[in-house]
């Protein structure tokens, strides 16, 4: 009876937690959730780059749609849940006649069919300005920001061939709620908010932010601190109004911002690029950032747990006088908001053959916004650079543009001089000793860069990366913890008989391809890789190992992109967890590695997924060569306070399993179970075997046991093993009427004695 008792003690339900992920116009509109980290966002796009890796992004229109269907081209085609926030085109031919159309849902009629020019006049409701500009007002580029969400799918269309194009979207997992576009969307807020007129004034609910204001007159070589408290809170606004602004000021003055007692500022860059001009005489009329009416500003929200200290640091030879405003408000923050950081970047000269690299952040956060001023000494090659977006360890792009001010959404050059709207500009050109530069700035702030296990955002100096006497000078603007949220959990090789035997693998109609050369779209397009899978026409099962305590799971899939418009319908242990669709096609750089998120519903608790893929590609089949696999873990262990290890029985007998649990506590006083991502300390190793918290006895004696990650250690606790009472059930064999080790979270499948729990 004992035994049964403490085994329904152990007898619990994994909660599934749901994390509201903001979507749509709220994304742009609710910036205060700027900082906040939520699972399961994959930041992606379509463009008419070239696909040989050269620079024909569009001149000619050769890969300027993803596939063509009953007369259309088709640019754009995305499984939902997802939601459009930035369409850019421009035009070389353009024709008067073009029809753009949206296809929601799978709908047999288009939600949207307009002339692609009137839809950029911004006279089509809702697509209206400040959310789409043409090309008169973005300088040769014609941009869309007003959001189009998809439950099921989207398809992007135009009734001719079109030229130059960027298509940048987010894909959300299966449980996000996202309400399909109807075309009565109401924009009024978003529109109001993004009103070029209101730049300089801050975006946000000011409600409950106070302001404090302090003349400084810093001395050649001084620091001199603009704020400085203990506690919780969040910077709302800093705004600087110097006696004068000078190249001294905005290139020798720098902010500085040190968050929740670190060592090194997580901000600490120069004024000019802070706030987007680094030559007097330029505004900058950004949302977030900017100069204007002699005023510099940022409105970028602030998160801090334990203190925060902002300072100036003038290193100019001449004496600095302003007023400096900070605006701030006391609230503490959302548990999971990321820390705000700056990651400023000289290339002088640029690298042969290698990308300007705007950041390489790692852990988890998001990318908001960039400022970069590039240079050159002939003409304005420097801008037919593209830009690239690698998140989470892909060897493929997400996001390939097409030419460095298309990426700032201008074109030709920017065609039309000078401009600075609230989501993007062209703030500067100058000649500097002969160095021709250029300016431009672009904020993320719907179409954020979501990471999740380090990414890198880069992009090219000019059309090949050949030019080396040119100057990139970027700031980019990152919200960071530096703590992956996408844990490994095994990879295998198809077509390996070793692999395919240890993760259970079967395929019904399998035509082997055999070794394959290829490569990758994107910075490393010259570097081969030989791998070897199947051409799938069938369906196709694996098993796969996993942390119980996940929060969804990842499958990444390296696949063939010879056939393109690669479809797989996927289920997890029977169970329909959606479409796996990858649409692209590239014959000539033929390696693409593809994502598909599964929701924690159908993951977690468990400790192994039985994996079905079923061909929906058609007579081609879908391709596939290698699997990665990886647990989402949403705890954020290194901003707790304190981790707390119990146990539900401290008395075991031997051949006892027992699940302890670790929970840990945030600064707000919420806490939140660590217990599968966590280590485990055992006195004597010989006692018991632990994996995921479950803990099995082996032979007698007292353990003490802790719980430990990082440099964080739980409290710890003994447990008595002693023999088993003679003639008792020891739980060796299950003949029990309750299994004990079926009441509890299963182990790994791996062979882990180490007392490791990851």
């Amino acid at each position: 009876m004992r035994r049964a008792l403490l085994i329904a003690t152990l007898v619990f339900v994994i909660p599934t937690a749901a994390f509201g992920q903001v979507t749509g116009v709220e994304r742009l509109t609710d910036l205060w959730s700027l900082p906040e980290l939520t699972p399961g966002v994959v930041a992606f796009g379509e463009s008419s780059h070239d696909l040989l890796g050269l620079n024909e992004d569009g001149f000619l229109g050769l890969f300027s749609r993803l596939y063509r269907e009953g007369g259309k081209d088709v640019l754009f085609d995305g499984e939902g849940p997802g939601c459009v926030y930035r369409l850019w085109f421009t035009f070389s031919l353009p024709a008067p006649y073009t029809r753009l159309q949206f296809y929601l849902d799978n709908a047999e009629q288009p939600t949207v069919d307009v002339n692609i020019h009137d839809f950029f006049a911004g006279q089509t409701p809702p697509f209206l300005q400040p959310l789409v500009w043409d090309d008169s007002r973005s300088s040769g580029g014609f941009v869309s920001y007003a959001p189009v969400c998809y439950r099921e799918r989207l398809k992007i269309v135009t009734t001719t061939g079109i030229t130059f194009y960027n298509v940048t979207a987010h894909r959300y997992r299966a449980d996000t709620e996202v309400t399909s576009f109807a075309g009565d969307e109401d924009y009024t807020a978003v529109d109001a908010l993004y009103d070029p007129d209101r730049a300089g004034a801050d975006p946000k609910d000011t409600t409950g932010v106070d302001y404090a204001a302090l003349p400084l007159t810093l001395a050649p070589g001084e620091t001199a601190p603009i704020f400085a408290e203990e506690g919780a809170g969040q910077i709302a606004s800093v705004r600087l109004t110097p006696a004068a602004i000078d190249e001294a000021l905005l290139n020798n003055v720098r902010l500085r911002a040190t968050f929740d007692g670190a060592n090194d500022p997580a901000v600490d860059v120069q004024l000019g690029m802070f706030c987007g001009a680094t030559a007097p005489g330029f505004e900058v009329a950004a949302l977030l950032f900017g100069i204007k009416d002699g005023v510099l500003y940022s409105f970028f929200p602030m998160p801090y747990f334990d203190g925060a200290r902002l300072e100036l640091v003038n290193e100019s030879a001449a004496t600095v006088s302003l007023q400096a405003e900070v605006g701030v408000r006391r609230e503490p923050p959302d548990d999971y908001a990321a820390t705000f950081t700056t990651v400023s970047r000289l290339g002088a000269p640029t690298v042969l053959m290698g990308d300007h690299h705007f950041a390489d952040p790692t852990g988890q956060g998001k990318i908001v916004g960039v400022i970069q001023l590039a240079g050159g000494y002939s003409g304005q090659g420097y801008l037919e650079g593209d830009e690239r977006w690698y998140p989470d360890g892909l060897l493929t792009p997400t996001i390939q543009g097409t030419g460095t001010e298309d990426y700032y959404n201008g074109g030709w050059y920017f065609k039309y001089g000078m401009f600075t709207l609230p989501t993007h500009g062209h703030q500067m050109r100058l000649d500097d000793a002969g160095l021709d530069v250029t300016g431009m700035y672009r904020l993320h702030v719907g179409d954020s860069l979501e990471f999740y296990r380090g990414a890198t955002f880069s992009i090219e100096h000019d059309a090949l990366n050949l030019d080396t006497d040119e100057v990139y000078r970027t700031t980019a603007f990152v919200y960071r913890v530096n703590e992956d949220a996408l844990i490994p959990e095994a990879e295998f090789d198809v077509g390996q008989s070793l692999d395919e035997a240890r993760f259970q693998y079967h395929g019904s109609d399998d035509q082997p391809t055999g070794p394959q050369l290829f490569f990758y779209e994107g910075d490393q397009d010259l570097a081969p890789y030989d791998d070897g899978g199947y051409q799938s026409r069938g369906e196709v099962s694996f098993t796969l190992p996993v942390n119980p305590f996940n929060d969804g799971v990842r499958l990444v899939r390296r696949l063939d992109q010879l056939h393109g418009r690669d479809l797989v319908r996927v289920l997890v242990d029977g169970a329909d967890a959606g479409l796996w669709r990858t649409p692209e096609h590239n014959p000539f750089k033929r390696w693409r590695d593809t994502v598909f998120d599964l929701p924690p519903a159908l993951t977690k608790g468990k400790s192994s997924l039985s994996i079905t893929l079923v061909n929906a590609s058609g007579a081609d089949g879908f391709s596939q060569y290698h699997y990665w696999i990886y647990s989402w873990k949403r705890p954020l262990i290194s901003r707790m306070r304190d981790l707390v290890l119990s146990s539900p029985a401290t008395q075991l007998t031997i051949g006892d399993a027992v699940q302890l649990f670790v929970d840990g506590g945030y600064p707000s006083g919420h806490r939140e179970e660590v217990t599968g991502w966590v280590d485990y300390e055992l006195s004597d190793a010989r006692l018991a075997t632990i994996a995921y918290g479950r803990l099995k006895t082996k032979t007698a004696g007292e353990l003490k046991v802790k719980a430990i990650w990082g440099d964080r250690e739980s409290n710890e606790i003994t447990i008595n093993i002693i023999p088993p009472a003679s003639g008792a059930d020891d739980d060796l064999v299950d003949d029990d009427f309750i299994d004990d080790d079926a009441a509890i979270p299963p182990a790994s499948t791996g062979d882990d004695e180490s007392g490791c729990g990851c």
